[in-house]
């Protein structure tokens, strides 16, 4: 309830007064229904009939996330909107759908301004494990640590895993009800195997950390997420994967062929950067475990790229492997 100290300033000059103040729960209540019984499909918090339902005379959903920002209140915010989605009396269809209009609006405001760890707060509230769990993957790439970023992988997969419940148990309902496209969510518009493969990806994202991620610094650098057709996305995956390669075969051997990567080319990769290091013992154990993965012409590119390295960096003959290159064709 707002004080009747209040009264005496204009209504779009109160919210500002009123964070200034320190009353930031008050404030924001401002924006929400009374959680009092009202007449059937009141929701309107304005005095005026406005284009946007989300509009009061205190100003605008936006108004109410700059000041909640600007004095750190966002949590108060939340707290507004948990107080009233846990109600009791929550169960007026008008008002959940007002709520969740206010939500989407937030998020969309969150994401806007790229607030990420709070975008993922009200995500949660809103119910929606899928754009969830697309969030923890962005905390991941913005994560420094290997701790942070298992955290958010780990949140990512258990929103999915929730996602693909919550598809599963009402399937049947879908059946009977269909939406158009047009009228679905962004979330609603990912197949169930897209959501599976985000989650599988969520999975060999946390090998990788767990594997290369061991010191401190910018976790997206080992990121496997992105668009497949953006080069840099290749070329980070493709990285990935031939360190992996070097001691942890079986792992990187199922990334390969989960992101369609070009084995040859990443086989090559290896080799060649195993003798540039002279390390011939991990490079021999390297082409025992490609054996027989590939056909003969793709295993002499392999082989021919260690090769040249020695040759012409070295400046050495690699006996060894011009051996395994002759015996090949034998």
């Amino acid at each position: 309830m707002v004080s009747f100290g209040y009264l005496q300033y204009a209504r779009p000059q109160m919210l500002a007064f009123m964070f200034r103040h320190g009353h930031y729960a008050e404030a924001c209540s401002l924006f929400f229904p009374s959680s009092e019984p009202t007449a059937e499909g009141e929701t309107s918090l304005s005095s005026v009939p406005r284009s946007d339902p989300l509009t009061t005379d205190y100003g605008t959903i936006d108004d109410l996330c700059d000041l909640c920002l600007g004095y750190g209140a966002m949590s108060v915010l939340e707290d507004t909107i948990l107080a009233i989605t846990q109600s009791p009396t929550y169960h007026d269809t008008t008002v959940i759908q007002y709520m969740n209009t206010v939500l989407t609006r937030i998020c969309n405001y969150c994401e806007m301004h790229r607030h990420y760890n709070y975008l993922y707060n009200f995500l949660v509230l809103k119910g929606d494990h899928v754009a969830s769990g697309l969030c923890c993957i962005q905390l991941f790439m913005n994560s420094m640590s290997q701790e942070e970023s298992l955290k958010h992988l780990g949140h990512a997969k258990t929103h999915f895993e929730e996602a693909l419940s919550v598809r599963d148990r009402t399937i049947e309902a879908t059946k009977l009800v269909s939406r158009t496209a047009r009228n679905k969510s962004a979330s609603e518009k990912l197949t169930r195997e897209m959501i599976m493969k985000f989650s599988t990806r969520v999975s060999y994202q946390m090998d990788v950390v767990k594997v290369l991620n061991s010191v401190d610094g910018p976790q997206w650098k080992t990121s496997l997420f992105g668009n497949p057709t953006d080069p840099e996305t290749l070329r980070r995956r493709c990285m990935v994967v031939e360190t992996l390669a070097e001691k942890h075969f079986d792992l990187a051997f199922r990334m390969l062929h989960e992101f369609d990567l070009p084995v040859v080319d990443v086989y090559a990769g290896v080799a060649a950067s195993l003798a540039e290091r002279k390390k011939g013992g991990q490079l021999t154990e390297f082409l025992k475990n490609i054996r027989g993965t590939i056909e003969d012409d793709e295993w002499d590119q392999v082989l021919g790229a260690a090769i040249n390295v020695y040759a012409n960096k070295h400046k050495e003959r690699p006996d060894r492997l011009i051996d395994m290159l002759i015996s090949n064709h034998r």
